[in-house]
């Protein structure tokens, strides 16, 4: 059994119980000398996660450290910024004990400081918990991991992607892979996210993708490989196209309706001018004595008036529903 340096409470009965000695303490670097394991939780403290894990990961060497952990979210950064391995909470003494054997094993069987292949192990068992297509590539470009969802949205296997691709094929516009590994070595916690590109499937589709990404370091600090998490965007690309057609049918809708309502008011206003035109017309054409010529005019001005009556009727017709 292991001597383990736990900061976790809730934890020191179980390890107890399946047969580890324990040391107690609220930072597990404190028994870096001594124990053959660290566990620690993230207490949501003013330090940011990752803050806080580099700063164990430094603190511990090459311990191995297993990280208590709330979501998904904990977990990657658990994971991509020094923990060897993590533990959700609910926690069960055989989950624990099943997590502590294989962080030994872990230790047992790699160098940490060895460069893509520590941080291999370590992103393949993120990559079984991220729905998201990951790969990571070493700083030369040579792809290391690629993820199931990789696979079925470039349309590349995972032993084609390893043999034969270079991560800068796998972006459609030139420049980006070269831009985002600029970002990240110059940003503080050596992350980018929230970065809008497009990745170019085998058959040279662009898919517009969310990408975040981060440099992985070995248990010295060294950056030795970069992962990327990508968000396949076309759903909702495909969505904000529906969402703007529907806009410009609505926007065209008011449109028509606006144009509707102005016809009706004019039809309105017409026609009660209109009426007493013809009816003025009407009283004078009874006159007596009227020259032939006045006779003629008052007829044609009728004719026309009539025309105009039935436009506006047909106006009003055509805006009855």
């Amino acid at each position: 059994m292991a001597l383990i340096a736990c900061s976790v409470p809730e934890l020191v009965p179980l390890l107890r119980q399946i047969g580890h000695d324990v040391l107690i303490g609220q930072d597990p670097s404190i028994h870096l000398v001594q124990a053959d394991l660290a566990i620690t939780a993230y207490d949501g403290g003013e330090i940011a996660p990752r803050q806080w894990i580099r700063h164990l990961r430094r603190s511990l060497g090459e311990l191995p450290l297993i990280v208590v952990v709330e979501g998904i979210e904990q977990a990657d950064e658990a994971l991509i910024h020094g923990g060897t391995d993590v533990v959700r909470r609910p926690m069960s003494s055989t989950l624990v004990d099943a997590r502590v054997r294989a962080a030994l094993a872990h230790a047992h069987e790699l160098n940490p400081s060895s460069t893509p292949g520590g941080a291999r192990d370590l992103l393949e068992r993120l990559i079984d918990a991220c729905p998201d297509p990951v790969i990571a590539a070493d700083l030369s470009g040579r792809i290391l991991l690629f993820s199931r969802s990789a696979e079925t949205i470039l349309e590349y296997s995972a032993a084609e992607a390893l043999q034969s691709i270079h991560v800068d094929e796998l972006y459609a516009d030139p420049g980006d892979a070269s831009r985002i590994m600029q970002s990240m070595r110059s940003s503080d916690d050596r992350t980018v996210g929230g970065v809008r590109v497009r990745i170019r499937t085998r058959r040279g589709e662009p898919v517009p993708v969310h990408l975040s990404a981060a440099l992985v370091h070995d248990f010295a600090g060294r950056p030795v490989a970069s992962v990327g998490i990508f968000r396949d965007e076309r759903a909702l690309h495909t969505l904000s196209e529906r969402l703007a057609s529907a806009t410009d049918q609505l926007v065209a809708s008011e449109k028509r309706a606006a144009s509707a309502a102005l016809a009706a008011a004019t039809a309105h206003e017409l026609n009660q001018p209109l009426t007493s035109v013809m009816g003025i017309l009407e009283l004078m054409s009874l006159e007596d004595d009227l020259p032939e010529m006045v006779e003629d005019r008052l007829a044609r001005a009728t004719t026309q008036l009539e025309r105009m009556a039935e436009i506006v009727r047909q106006m009003r017709q055509g805006l009855s529903p």
